[in-house]
């Protein structure tokens, strides 16, 4: 009896270990910058399935690529009918970046993530498509083709999580104001790019914006707890 729990006691350290070093070398080619290994094989693809979507890392805060420019959503909830307005805007992202500042340990940091990473498809070139982006500006044809759809396919899915996330505010909104769900059926989406001014300059520059408008879209019912609630 012994001998059998000191083998097993063994297995279970072997099996604990053989886990743990499984999921540092899953994480470090994860957060490794594009290369041979991971770029369009078969080790990149059992890799990116196993990160996601539980074990995502964002290290582009820091080197080769830090991030610059901070991307918001704007989101206007519409009736049938109704056009978007000016000034109707509202920033949906910003809120959840201030939450998770007032509380580190809350899930908001994550959450933010699933309306962030969407955008920067949308607006920029995905990481996975960079190498081939590369080929394609020395030339090669079938690279410049890969490029080209596979940012078309990635626009749609992000545009698709993107118009999902907007649907929550909505209809969280509706719920909150005890509006018929007609009343906002439709959402107008907005990209806005802030990009701050230069260390150097930042006490006399100030932040250029861009606008991507990405049109008006049916809200979707969305399985998704109240994230969005008013001040009041």
């Amino acid at each position: 009896m012994t001998s059998l729990r000191t083998r097993l006691s063994l297995a279970l350290r072997v099996l604990a270990l053989a886990v743990f070093a499984n999921h540092f070398l899953q994480t470090a080619l994860y957060v490794m910058p594009n290369n041979v290994l991971k770029d369009g094989t078969l080790l990149g693809r059992v890799n990116a399935a196993y990160m996601l979507p539980y074990f995502d890392q964002v290290w582009t805060l820091f080197a080769p690529n830090p991030v610059s420019t901070d991307t918001l959503l704007l989101v206007q909830c519409l009736a049938p009918g109704q056009k978007p307005r000016a000034h109707a805007w509202v920033d949906i992202l910003t809120p959840v970046w201030a939450a998770n500042q007032r509380n580190r340990l809350s899930a908001y940091d994550r959450f933010s993530r699933t309306i962030e990473n969407p955008l920067r498809d949308i607006v920029q070139l995905p990481i996975h498509l960079v190498e081939a982006a590369k080929k394609c500006e020395g030339g090669d044809a079938a690279s410049c083709d890969a490029v080209k759809k596979g940012r078309r396919a990635s626009r749609d899915r992000a545009l698709g999580q993107v118009r999902d996330a907007a649907s929550v505010y909505c209809l969280n909104l509706r719920r909150e104001t005890r509006l018929p769900f007609e009343r906002v059926s439709r959402i107008a989406l907005r990209i806005r790019v802030v990009t701050p001014p230069t260390w150097r300059d930042r006490h006399t520059a100030r932040s250029r914006t861009q606008d991507y408008d990405l049109g008006v879209h049916a809200t979707r019912v969305v399985a998704a707890p109240p994230v969005y609630r008013s001040s009041r």
